[in-house]
């Protein structure tokens, strides 16, 4: 069935620039498109990557970014799974979803916030951001982590537990691998943290 007038996909560019991306009724200013299943593919000058901030807000669909490069980037999805791959490279990142997974590989940010209520968290990547906070009310985390990494972990759970491949010590109510060199704040009610070594 076609999709009524206002359910349709419309576009926006502002005069700054900025691409707007909106299920809603037309306007002078909206384009339309009224295919149900829509590719969004956006191709962007290298010489703006580095200032480049990404705001990402979905219902049900799956987000993927594979090799991005930009300074912030921030989704929020209710129910879609979350994949950020490959030499993605950020200073923040930030995803939050209610009951999908989000999966982090290869990625290097500076702060890293990843929150889901019920979906599973896994984070495979070469070095631990500065700063990262991860927290699920329900979903199991799972930290893929190099036989040199560093960290100091401050770990807050209810009902939850963790597993760890590494010999971790106590120090001031964190536990400690190496030269804690990363702060890592993981929270979870009943979820089970998994840090095993890649």
């Amino acid at each position: 069935n076609e999709l009524t007038e206002s359910s349709l996909v419309r576009w926006q560019v502002s005069d700054d620039g900025r691409l707007s991306i909106k299920y809603r009724e037309s306007s002078f200013f909206f384009g339309r498109e009224k295919n149900k299943e829509k590719d969004l593919i956006l191709r962007i000058p290298e010489r703006f990557l580095s200032d480049l901030s990404i705001k990402i807000h979905v219902v049900s669909s799956n987000v993927f970014l594979d090799g991005m490069i930009a300074k912030e980037a921030v989704v929020e999805s209710d129910s879609g799974n979350v994949a950020m791959l490959s030499a993605s490279v950020f200073k923040n990142l930030s995803v939050t979803t209610k009951s999908g997974k989000i999966l982090v590989s290869g990625l290097v940010a500076e702060e890293l916030d990843l929150t889901s209520q019920k979906g599973e968290i896994k984070v495979e990547t070469p070095m631990l951001a500065a700063k990262s906070c991860i927290e699920t009310k329900d979903g199991d985390i799972h930290l893929l982590l190099s036989p040199s990494a560093s960290f100091a972990l401050d770990f807050e759970e209810e009902k939850g537990k963790y597993v760890s491949d590494f010999d971790l010590s106590e120090q001031d109510g964190l536990l400690v691998l190496g030269d804690g060199d990363a702060e890592l704040n993981v929270k979870t009610k009943s979820g089970v943290l998994y840090l095993t070594e890649k």
